[in-house]
Parts: C-alpha cells; structure tokens; sequence
C-alpha cells in the first residue's frame, strides 16, 4: 500500500523510509515535515495511509483534517505513551491505528499493514480502553440527565474537563480562542450545577456508574 510519513524529526523521517523500503508489503511514497506539506501530499498523491509521529507540531489537527478532508485515509499514531487521555484524543480525531513508543520495527509494519487492511491494531490496554469509552458513552445517553443540557461542544468540553485537561489544553486540541473556551467552561459548571472543575469528573463518573438521573 502507499504510505505517507509524517514526522518533523528529519532522522525519524528518513529512518522509517530506510527500514520499510525493504518491505515489498509497503510503499512510502513521500514523507512529510509538517502538516502543511502533509495536506499538500495527501492531495497530489494517491495515499491510502499515513505514518504519523504524535510528536510531530499540529500533530492532533493534522489527524482531524485528513479525516475530515480525505476520510478514504487511515492514519497511523507512533510514538504514543499509554497515557489514556492521549490515546481517546486522537482516536476521536479519527486515528485507525497505534504503535507504541516500544514497537519494534516487525510490530509497526504489522500496525500499518493491519490498518489498511480495516483491522484494529493496539494495545490491548489501548483496546480496553476504546471499549471502555463506547460503552461509558453508550450508558451516558441511555437516561435523561443534566447533560441534556449541555450543547453538544460543551458535551465535548465536559469530556476533556474529566480527562483534566486545563482550559489551555482544551482550546488547543479543539482549536478554539481561549476565551472560547472559558466561556464553554463556566456554562458547563452553570448547567451541571457544580462550582468546581474537578466536579464535573466526579459528575460524569457518578453518572456512568450509577445511570441515574442526578
């Protein structure tokens, strides 16, 4: 398959294409320094999925654009650290794929061939973690609660809030002013009728295990 290589380390870059040019499962027909030249190879090359360094600059905003703009495209995260928070960002961006910062060279080319392929390929801590995501989500919208309320950016801001992303953190991952999102922030404490941001977590909590109306 044709692989696009996206890292803003030149000897990561030039590594990757050194190693996987041995493999006759992989092609890699660029490799990108940035998330510009990266949108500017997805559009003039027939990519069916990328390699992408999570250390890489706009890293996150790059994942949300090609799936956004080139959904056909699988993308494929190294170098994560099995910080769950992390690992639920991107796969909401749109990631298929992970490759830990531990992989050997055997266990990436399996992710990247996996992932074209349509198949899941992690971790299972980073598996038990995505089910443990879709079916706290799935028990969140089975009750009416004061979440209802919440519009759904707030819902997502809510969702970060539990994570323990500070208001700088949120307005750089969803691209927002910051202002943006204080604003979003007091709403949510306003609608969930709480004071404090660590209640909003012990709320989403209280909710998952006990379903209830609070």
């Amino acid at each position: 398959m044709n692989l696009l290589v996206v890292s803003d380390v030149r000897i990561y870059r030039e590594g990757l294409q050194e190693v996987l040019a041995s493999n006759d499962q992989v092609e890699v027909v660029a490799a990108a320094s940035s998330m510009m030249q990266a949108l500017g190879y997805l559009e003039e090359l027939n990519v069916e999925v990328g390699l992408l360094d999570v250390g890489t600059a706009d890293a996150l905003v790059l994942t949300k654009e090609i799936a956004i703009k080139y959904p056909q495209v699988k993308v494929v995260a190294f170098g994560l650290t099995n910080c769950m928070r992390d690992v639920l960002m991107y796969a909401e961006a749109g990631i298929s794929g992970y490759v830990s910062k531990d992989a050997c060279v055997a266990e990436l080319v399996s992710a990247i061939v996996r992932t074209h392929q349509g198949k899941l390929s992690c971790s299972d801590e980073i598996a038990g973690a995505l089910i443990q995501r879709v079916s706290m989500l799935a028990r969140m919208q089975a009750a009416p609660t004061k979440l209802d309320e919440l519009t759904p950016r707030e819902f997502q801001i809510a969702e970060l809030l539990s994570q323990g992303l500070s208001n700088h953190e949120i307005a750089s991952a969803l691209q927002i002013r910051l202002a943006t999102t204080k604003t979003h922030v007091h709403h949510i404490l306003e609608k969930l009728r709480v004071r404090r941001r660590g209640q909003v977590s012990n709320y989403l909590h209280r909710r998952l295990s006990e379903g209830t109306n609070l």
